[in-house]
Order: structure tokens, then sequence, then C-alpha cells
């Protein structure tokens, strides 16, 4: 018996670091006074469904520009969901930190897609710079869902809404940014 709920605590306490992320250098300090940050996507060494993006293409795809065009338009739209929730949650917080390009920036998050399975679900680092200097700050280790239905780019750009939600809230729970969402629900309503 005590093995049976030793088993289930242990299974309940894995399921807790199933898709999530880990800061793993450093913290959050410099963004604390900020209020851009400015966001930079690298899917150069990004594998789909265990290929990489060359072989994934080819196996996919018989006509190789198709399957070109298909990737820049995947990229596209899961770069602006992402950046899209992660704007949102600081947004539904009230706490006045977006994404802007990097002219009004200090620093940048270079997400840098690792993989993506058939379902969208996906896993990145996140490495903080500043915009003049290449030395990382903070490293994420992220994972995120993909979503239900659709298709492959549908689903992967699920998976980065749900890393971008993911990396907002960890910066406001790290910075201890105050939240004021008393102020933004007044303006909506």
């Amino acid at each position: 018996m005590k093995k049976i709920i030793l088993l289930v605590i242990s299974l309940f306490g894995l399921m807790g670091t199933i898709n999530a992320q880990y800061l793993t250098s450093d913290s959050f300090g410099f963004l604390k006074n900020e209020r851009n940050l400015a966001l930079t996507f690298d899917f150069s060494e990004t594998e789909i469904e265990g290929m990489t993006t060359k072989e994934f293409l080819t196996a996919k795809y018989k006509d190789r520009e198709r399957g070109e065009k298909w990737l820049a338009l995947a990229q596209k739209e899961i770069s602006a969901k992402f950046v899209c929730s992660f704007n949102e949650t600081f947004i539904k917080k009230g706490i006045p930190f977006q994404s802007r390009k990097s002219e009004s920036a200090n620093y940048q998050a270079i997400i840098k897609a690792k993989s993506f399975t058939n379902k969208g679900n996906m896993t990145a680092v996140i490495l903080f710079t500043k915009i003049d200097s290449q030395d990382i700050l903070a490293k994420i280790n992220l994972s995120a869902k993909g979503g239900q239905f659709g298709t492959l780019a549908n689903l992967m750009g699920d998976g980065f809404r749900n890393a971008g939600k993911k990396l907002a809230k960890l910066i406001i729970k790290n910075t201890a940014m105050p939240t004021n969402k008393k102020d933004v629900t007044d303006d909506i309503y």
C-alpha cells in the first residue's frame, strides 16, 4: 500500500513538471523597470516530427518550392500568435509591458524553436540579451502544448501561443511587476 501511495505521489510530482518552463541561468532583474522587450524568432535548428526542417519538407512535399512557402507562412503565423498572446497576457494583468520593435527596447528575447510534434507540442530555448550585446542575461527552457484540431501549422501556432502566454507569466512572476487590473477593466467597461 505504501508503494502505491508513493507511486501516485511521484506521478503527480512528475505531472507538475510537464509543460514547465525552467529559468536555467540568472534572473529577470534586468527587466524590472523595463516596459518594452524585442522578440526575435530563430527557426534554424528546429525539428518537426523528429526530423530536421529540410528532411520534413522533403518527406511532406514533393515540390520543394511549395514546401518552402508553407514553412515561411507557418513561421510567420506562429510567430504572430506568440507575440499576440505574450502582449495579451500583460494587458489582462494591467501591466504596461509590451513586445516592441528593437528601436524602443533595451533588451531582446531570442526564441529558438527546438522541436514540434505532430500535435504542435513544442520546446524552445529563450535567450535574453541586451540589444547592443550578445551576452546572455537569462536563459529559459520552455515547453508548451499544441492544439487539438487543424493543420500542422495551426497546431504549431497553438503551441507557440501557449508558449507566449507562459513566458509572459514567468516574467511577471519573476520580476514582481505590479498589476493594475482594475484600471484596465475600468477602461473597457
